[in-house]
């Protein structure tokens, strides 16, 4: 809990400093995974009821399938969410569509619990980038956190110049400095903001690497 209003609280101030024009002192409501307490994270049920609920942006996680298709997930791999792990880089988007994300509620401690509200996000898939694009109203706004390495720029730099969004519309944030390095030398128009962790290693160093832990 403590690590996840950290990071609404930095998505928040991150959005606020980006705003050259904001006079008015109310903070923006960026839905984190989407509206992931009552659907499904990064969904697009999650997606459409965080715009539905007023929400001023949404924050979603993308990696780089195996086939080089920009897909909507947090961890590492599957198991938490569809049960069976298959690590996402290592996957083909087919394959990653298989799973259903919808039928477990990852919060839950009791296994038998964990169900969304009967079969109402029954058979949910993961969702592309281009999808998730296409739920973004006009004027609302989207951050985009890199959970893999650089070699997504460039697939995703296509998929934005093919989405209608506008520069004012999105911030690209991810904790590997690295990847909004790539993100500026090729095409330093698209905002960006680099994800800190207040978390340290067990060798008393910051938890500061974007894809070490499949933890939500």
């Amino acid at each position: 809990m403590k690590k996840l209003l950290i990071l609404v609280a930095s998505l928040t101030t991150l959005a606020l400093s980006l705003s050259q024009t904001a006079a008015a002192p109310n903070p923006l409501v960026i839905a984190h995974r989407g509206a992931s307490a009552q659907a499904p994270e990064n969904t697009l049920p999650a997606f459409q009821l965080a715009w539905e609920q007023g929400a001023d942006g949404i924050e979603a996680d993308f990696q780089l399938t195996k086939d080089g298709h920009i897909v909507c997930f947090h961890d590492k791999d599957t198991k938490r969410l569809a049960g069976r792990p298959l690590a996402v880089a290592d996957a083909t988007l087919e394959e990653l569509r298989q799973f259903d994300v919808g039928s477990i509620q990852p919060q839950a401690a009791d296994r038998a619990l964990r169900s969304w509200n009967g079969d109402k996000y029954k058979d949910v898939r993961i969702p592309t980038i281009a999808e998730v694009f296409t739920t973004v109203p006009r004027g609302k706004k989207i951050f985009i956190e890199i959970k893999c390495g650089p070699e997504i720029i460039d697939p995703l730099l296509r998929e934005l110049a093919s989405s209608g969004l506008t520069h004012d519309q999105v911030v690209v944030i991810c904790f590997d400095s690295a990847v909004l390095k790539s993100l500026k030398e090729r095409d330093p128009k698209w905002r960006s903001g680099w994800l800190c962790s207040f978390e340290k290693r067990a060798n008393g160093k910051p938890r500061n690497a974007p894809h070490e832990s499949s933890k939500p």
